[in-house]
């Protein structure tokens, strides 16, 4: 295993700063599908942000039991009614992301997934989606606007990568 830079919760709150700034100042009302222990939603809703937490279990630490949640699979859903669905790291464990991408109905998608193999360290991740396997999943109905790429080891290589996308 490679030596860590930084560990993963260090890299997920800068990873939602991002995704805080790619925002313009307008409330929006957020799903955030695949909460977690939701300190990600606290960052977003720290910015103005009306946030529903989508999970397909209930993992919200004590600090963040406030938030409302939907405990439900996101595949199964379109999320109509939402201005913006963020999906960090959660589409490489869904069965069908591809289907679940078309199947949405916002005008705002942010996601991100792991860019290195992977599967081999998390065995739970279904698949392996090459960077631009994942550009052309979204480039059919969003517009890209922006991208983050993160480092996790030493050697330099990004091994996540966040796209911002806008329907135009």
């Amino acid at each position: 295993m490679l030596p860590l830079e930084r560990d993963d919760t260090a890299i997920s709150r800068e990873r939602y700063t991002w995704v805080a700034a790619c925002l313009d100042d307008r409330q929006r009302l957020i799903a955030e599908v695949g909460v977690g222990l939701g300190f990600g939603a606290e960052i977003l809703s720290d910015h103005g942000h009306w946030i529903v937490g989508i999970d397909i279990s209930d993992t919200l630490t004590a600090e963040h039991q406030d938030l409302p949640v939907i405990i439900c699979n996101a595949e199964a859903n379109t999320f109509r009614g939402f201005d913006t669905v963020v999906c960090l790291e959660v589409i490489s464990h869904m069965i069908d992301p591809y289907s679940w991408l078309k199947r949405l109905e916002v005008p705002e998608l942010i996601v991100s997934m792991p860019t290195t193999p992977s599967k081999a360290i998390y065995p739970w991740r279904k698949h392996e989606i090459p960077e631009a396997m994942l550009r052309e999943m979204i480039e059919p109905k969003w517009q890209i606007k922006s991208e983050f790429a993160q480092n996790r080891y030493q050697t330099g290589v990004p091994c996540y990568l966040t796209i911002h996308a806008r329907a135009e």
